[in-house]
């Protein structure tokens, strides 16, 4: 939102999203996060250009943020905390050189964190009914190391922005238990990890629990063959990248479960497979459809001097895939 559009305009950020940052006059972004700076789960290398290679952009971060606790401290110190550390320092540093170069220049745009805070209210702006300003209650960290969780401070400490937009993103909160009861093949079975909000499993092969036994690729149970990829299998967490390598550990694990001949096809092919998508009038793509919709996004780019320039509709996609829409 802050990135010149000049820049914007060599990614393969669509033609209606770069019209709208064109035209949105927005000069300030605020990032506002539940829990600390030693929680936050974003990579080095976004952070790092977030905060230092957009130019002509203040970054501000207060000094109560950067304030660890004895926890947070260990915390960063655990072999699965690395990249938390090093994200850390690296706000840390960029702290550090705002403060020296202390005073806002107006003439710039700006992001500013903000963490421990939780949104409880929004106030719009009568009688355009606008958004004017969000309320913010400020929170604590309570659990043990590596699981803590943000609670309000009781009684409300208020930190009030004002903002004309807001984003949310704050992860998912599935109800796995109502989930899994409604399915029609009694997933009521499978069992629930309550510290990731995902389905227990080892490297995506997942547990059951039949008859008050707790069940683990038993060849007598109708569950040593299903598998989970994604936050149903690690829970709400990670970037768009973490799905990559989670996919493939699942995927390894199939292979192996295959040649080890725990898992054995009874019958069917990929081809059974096309046959019931076309008895459910499913939509799809296959890798061949998917090559096509590539080549025509980066064909279309090169004429303007894009890398690419995404297909925006469903219906265009399947078309240009060579599977009519139904």
């Amino acid at each position: 939102m802050v990135k010149d559009t000049n820049e914007l305009i060599k990614s393969d950020i669509s033609n209606a999203a770069l019209d709208e940052l064109k035209s949105s006059g927005i000069q300030n972004v605020h990032v506002f996060g539940r829990r600390g700076p030693a929680q936050a789960t974003w990579t080095s290398k976004e952070l790092r250009e977030l905060l230092y290679k957009i130019p002509n952009v203040d970054v501000m971060i207060d000094e109560n943020d950067m304030k660890l606790s004895r926890m947070d401290e260990e915390e960063l110190e655990l072999e699965e905390k690395r990249v938390n550390k090093k994200c850390f320092q690296l706000l840390y540093d960029k702290y550090i050189e705002s403060k020296t170069n202390a005073g806002l220049n107006c003439d710039k745009k700006s992001i500013a964190f903000h963490f421990k805070v939780t949104p409880i209210e929004s106030i719009l702006n009568e009688p355009q009914n606008m958004l004017k300003q969000v309320v913010f209650a400020r929170n604590i960290l309570k659990g043990e190391m590596g699981q803590q969780k943000s609670e309000m401070i009781n009684p409300i400490q208020e930190l009030r922005v004002n903002l004309g937009l807001c984003f949310s993103s704050i992860g998912s909160d599935v109800d796995l238990d109502g989930l899994l009861n409604k399915t029609v093949e009694n997933f009521e079975a499978l069992e629930m990890d309550f510290l990731t909000r995902g389905l227990k499993n080892y490297k995506g092969r997942l547990f059951s629990y039949e008859n008050g036994t707790e069940c683990f690729f038993d060849p007598s149970s109708k569950w040593n063959a299903v598998y989970a990829a994604g936050w149903l299998k690690r829970g709400a967490h990670g970037i768009i990248g973490t799905n990559k390598w989670c996919a493939e550990e699942t995927i390894e694990s199939i292979k192996q479960d295959v040649s080890d001949g725990i898992v054995q096809s009874k019958n069917g092919s990929g081809s059974a497979l096309i046959d019931i998508l076309k008895m459910r009038e499913v939509q799809w793509i296959d890798w061949n459809g998917w090559k096509r919709i590539d080549e025509f996004e980066v064909r279309q780019g090169r004429r303007v001097g894009r890398p690419r320039q995404k297909v925006l509709h469903i219906s265009e996609m399947l078309t240009i895939a060579g599977q009519p829409s139904l």
